[in-house]
């Protein structure tokens, strides 16, 4: 199964850690979510995607995680996250689908977007 990450999964010892491998460079390519936005969740420092007509978010679309591992990030994300179906796009490539952990409906915007690394 191919997953789309926008958040702290993308980076790649986070990753390692919740799913217990290591994926190859092959593995996981650059992408983008075409109409959301990338958040930081109301009074947390973790984010979430909105949708935002004409927004794009960049993230990694991971190849090959398997329902072992696919549950250590279901377990990974609290219970405030939901695997849903998603649309990506990978530069020269036609759009694919995948799967991304989006927020469930209790979590709240904040008013700040979130960025990789900060």
């Amino acid at each position: 199964m191919d997953y789309f990450f926008y958040g702290t999964l993308m980076d790649p010892e986070v990753l390692a850690g919740v799913t217990g491998r290591r994926f190859a460079p092959g593995a996981v390519e650059t992408a983008f979510l075409d109409g959301c936005r990338r958040v930081r969740v109301a009074d947390a420092w973790f984010p979430m995607l909105i949708t935002e007509p004409g927004g794009r978010v960049e993230g990694r679309l991971v190849h090959g995680i398997d329902e072992a591992a696919g549950e250590r990030i279901a377990a990974y994300e609290g219970g405030l996250f939901d695997p849903a179906p998603v649309t990506v796009t990978v530069p020269g490539r036609p759009p694919r689908e995948a799967r991304a952990f989006m927020a469930r409906p209790t979590l709240k915007p904040g008013d700040r977007d979130w960025e990789p690394g900060k």
